[in-house]
């Protein structure tokens, strides 16, 4: 059995230590590829490759990783404009010059875990390229303007989704992690070269842990504070809520408490009601998820929902809205659906949940344990990828 050289590009490191972006987040679980591989009897090297400010090579249990010094790339906030657009031709630029720090074409594969490739895996030109998409980049646009936020100008949208098109048409797969994701994207690309593998939550970390109730309905958002992730839409139902006169309620919010969202808690005289817990480190989340009643995800599009699965790991069923893959992931027996973008059928699954039954929901977590043990578990988001990687490098895509 020959030794797999696999490599993972990477617009930032792997990280398990705290809440990060859903492509951070994969990349953390990838990085245990090694290890679940060699506990299998495979052999299989993994090497992430990242922008950095300097050049550096880590070696960590399992993986290595190779920092590639990138002109103007920033590590805090790297996907800003100013960051993404120089930095992407000037990792490029490294990475395929003469004075590389690493030679693409020794990989059996190498997987793209970022539409910030795009530049490099079109001028590379070489059939070992995965590209891996966590969301259509097209598709924010249109969801913008049919919702009415604002995510980003048009022009930065556009400069996302034409990066990733060069990206997927330049690969030689697609790996998406929904088929939701993979609907929208055969709308434009080869579907027979897009396959999809689904995230996956350590099942061992999320498990519901034993806490004390306050007697009240306590919902949790997890996320970020980001336009597409619904959280205006969630403040307005709660409010709607309240107006109605139920108020025996807690809706938490672990996100970036920032000053904007402090203020609009205030102006809307939710602060009873909505409390602002900031960001939590992974090991953390168990136990709020397990104090819950409910978790929330309003989402306007979602490609995969890390938050649910978390939850619902936890057996605490969910409130969804029906925006993307989150419908694949829930249904009628874990968690409540509503319309997306329905301020109206947000507030009335809100109120039909303050009005559950305790066994009624304590048997829509069992099952939604049950769900993402078989489904969306680290367990098989890990074997999935090492079966694919070595049909891949065997040619069975060719």
């Amino acid at each position: 059995m020959r030794k797999l050289k696999v490599a993972v590009l990477g617009w930032e490191p792997p990280s398990r230590n705290r809440v990060v972006t859903g492509a951070g987040m994969y990349l953390g679980y990838l990085a245990e590829l090694g290890v679940f591989a060699r506990a299998r009897g495979r052999k299989l090297s993994l090497t992430f490759i990242v922008p950095s400010q300097r050049d550096r090579l880590v070696h960590r249990e399992g993986y290595r990783v190779l920092f590639v010094r990138t002109p103007r790339f920033r590590e805090h906030r790297p996907y800003d404009a100013d960051v993404l657009y120089p930095a992407t031709k000037r990792f490029a630029k490294r990475l395929l010059g003469r004075r590389s720090p690493v030679d693409l074409k020794k990989f059996d594969v190498i997987l793209a875990n970022s539409f910030a490739f795009g530049e490099l895996i079109a001028r590379a030109r070489l059939d070992n390229f995965v590209y891996i998409s966590h969301r259509p980049e097209f598709l924010r646009e249109k969801f913008a303007e049919r919702f009415g936020v604002r995510i980003a100008s048009k022009r930065r949208l556009r400069r996302d989704a034409r990066l990733e098109a060069k990206a997927i048409e330049n690969s030689r797969r697609t790996i998406t992690v929904s088929k939701a994701c993979k609907r929208e994207l055969a709308r434009r690309f080869d579907r027979n070269c897009i396959d999809v593998i689904y995230n996956g939550v350590d099942t061992n970390l999320f498990s519901r842990v034993k806490c004390e109730s306050n007697g009240k309905t306590v919902f949790t958002y997890a996320g970020r504070n980001h336009p597409e992730k619904g959280i205006d839409l969630l403040l307005r139902s709660v409010q709607r809520v309240v107006d109605r006169g139920c108020s025996n309620f807690e809706l938490r919010m672990l996100t970036d408490d920032g000053i904007l969202l402090k203020r609009a808690v205030k102006r809307m005289d939710l602060s009873k009601y909505v409390k602002l817990v900031g960001w939590r480190r992974l090991r953390e989340l168990p136990r709020y998820y397990s104090s819950s009643t409910f978790t929330i995800m309003p989402s306007y599009w979602e490609s995969f929902s890390y938050a649910t699965a978390e939850g619902l790991a936890c057996e605490v069923p969910t409130i969804v809205s029906t925006a993307g893959a989150l419908q694949e992931m829930v249904d009628g027996e874990v968690g409540l659906h509503f319309r997306a973008g329905s301020e109206r059928e947000l507030a009335n699954r809100l109120e039909e949940a303050c009005s559950c039954d305790s066994e009624r929901a304590a048997e829509m977590g069992r099952r939604g344990r049950r769900r993402v043990k078989q489904k969306f578990s680290k367990e098989a988001f890990l074997n999935k990828y090492l079966r694919y990687i070595e049909r891949f490098a065997d040619g069975v895509f060719s």
